[in-house]
């Protein structure tokens, strides 16, 4: 028995994913919008990396502006990670869909109810029902 995330996963609205911005293509984009040159902005990232690093490995936290916090966190076996939390602006920013260029797939599924999930999957998956 299918339950409603799986007919969700299969049939709902996703962000067609495109290949990931690399780092020459990010400085390429900083560069012509900055008026810095190539080397400044892969300096810049650099020592923003080493800064990231730096103030983490002495228990402060990291917070830029517009961009999100880093902060240090340790698990019960003792390994250490970085975590990142985006600033609320930008998260909320990014969920204007009305400025979203990338594709999203099953679009005309925005909004479905359950019941309308579980019909598709239904008709589709007759020996495995939907069970919501």
């Amino acid at each position: 028995m299918a339950g409603i995330l799986q007919a969700v996963r299969r049939y709902g609205p996703k962000l067609r994913r495109y290949r990931t911005a690399q780092l020459d293509d990010v400085v390429e984009w900083m560069a012509a919008r900055t008026g810095l040159n190539r080397g400044e902005v892969l300096l810049m990232l650099s020592e923003l990396h080493e800064a990231i690093l730096f103030f983490n490995q002495q228990g402060q936290s990291v917070k830029l502006p517009d961009i999100g916090t880093f902060s240090g966190g340790i698990d019960r076996t003792g390994s250490l990670r970085l975590n990142f939390r985006a600033d609320a602006a930008l998260k909320r920013a990014f969920g204007w869909q009305h400025e979203y260029d990338g594709e999203i797939l099953n679009k005309s599924r925005i909004g479905w109810t359950d019941a309308q999930y579980r019909e598709l999957w239904d008709a589709e998956n007759p020996d495995d029902p939907l069970v919501i």
